[in-house]
Parts: C-alpha cells; structure tokens; sequence
C-alpha cells in the first residue's frame, strides 16, 4: 500500500494491460506464450504486479521444462548452464520487483483460508 500501486486509477494502456491478465492465466501452462503476453501487458503498465508475477512464474516453468524438477546448476553440462542460469535469475528478479511493489506471497494459512472461502461461496450459490 506504500506505493500507491493498488489506489491510482487506471489509464486505458494500464487497463488493457490489466485485460491480458486473462490471457496470462489461460495459457499459464505454455511459459513461451506467457513471457509475450506478459512483457506486452508490462510495456503497457511497467507496474503490473500480476504481469511481473506471470512473468517469474513462466520463467520458472521453462526451467522446470528444460532441466527438471531436481536440476541444480551442476546437474546440467556446461553448455546448457548459462539459459539455466537465464530462468533462474529472471524467475527471482520478477518476484523480487513485485515484492518492491507492495506483493507479499501469501502463507499457507491465507492460501487455506482464501481456497475455503471459495468453497463455501460455491455452496451458497447451488
């Protein structure tokens, strides 16, 4: 809330780059399609929290895609450590902007409590 981020009006560039959040979200499993989206929605709003969050995320998932789940550093040859490297750092640089931002992961307690929210609104509405 220090930043202002989350009080200010949105331009009509901010709020068609707050629309690409859907995209970002629909594709969440193809981490190419989601760096694009999200580098455009930033173009357009460089303060775009979610955007910066996909954005790690995607980085992350790329990684997670080309060297596995276990992979460290030196668990892959030399020639592949550098892009490695590349979606290591990017995926902690994105979270670390949103976080100069005002974004705080949630614990696991808020995440519970939010997923049980959710379930009892489903109730009320059937």
């Amino acid at each position: 809330m220090a930043t202002g981020i989350y009080l200010e009006p949105l331009s009509k560039r901010e709020s068609a780059a707050v629309l690409l959040a859907i995209l970002m979200e629909f594709h969440r499993d193809m981490p190419d399609q989601v760096k694009v989206i999200a580098e455009l929605a930033l173009s357009l709003h460089p303060r775009f929290v979610e955007a910066m969050l996909h954005l790690g995320s995607a980085n992350y998932r790329q990684r997670l895609l080309h060297f596995g789940l276990q992979a460290g550093i030196d668990d892959n040859p030399e020639k592949d450590r550098a892009e490695f490297l590349r979606h290591s750092r990017a995926n902690v640089e994105w979270f670390r902007r949103a976080e100069d931002l005002g974004w705080v992961e949630p614990t696991i307690e808020q995440r519970n409590q939010y997923l049980e929210t959710l379930e009892r609104e489903k109730e009320r509405h059937r």
